[in-house]
């Protein structure tokens, strides 16, 4: 008996456990692999296939990195260090350093 009501308890307290570890709300947006992304921010540094973009501290991105290293795209070869850009980017933030995102279009901004 004290087995039975041991192993109900357990199996009760693993369901528990794996259900509650599922992050199924939607609110996850910079980690959702569908969802198109963009922030704003300044160049701090160009090389020959990427720059780095620090995000404006009011951008959502500024939560996960300070700087992001951008691949240039569509033929972008416009980089300037201070100026300011708008990225654009699908799918997720890797947590390198700096910051890595699959960067669909860049745009500077007047």
């Amino acid at each position: 008996m004290k087995k039975t009501i041991l192993t109900i308890l357990l199996c009760g307290v693993m369901v528990l456990g794996l259900t509650g570890c599922n992050k199924s709300d939607g609110k996850d947006k910079l980690n959702s692999k569908d969802d198109v992304h963009t922030f704003k921010g300044i160049i701090v540094e160009c090389e020959q296939n990427s720059m780095i973009v620090k995000p404006d501290n009011t951008e959502e991105e500024y939560k996960s990195s300070d700087k992001f290293r951008i691949e240039y795209v569509d033929g972008f070869n416009s980089c300037k260090i201070d100026s300011k850009v708008k990225i654009t980017y699908e799918g997720l933030i890797n947590e390198s350093y700096p910051a890595q995102i699959g960067t669909t279009k860049i745009e500077l901004i007047d």
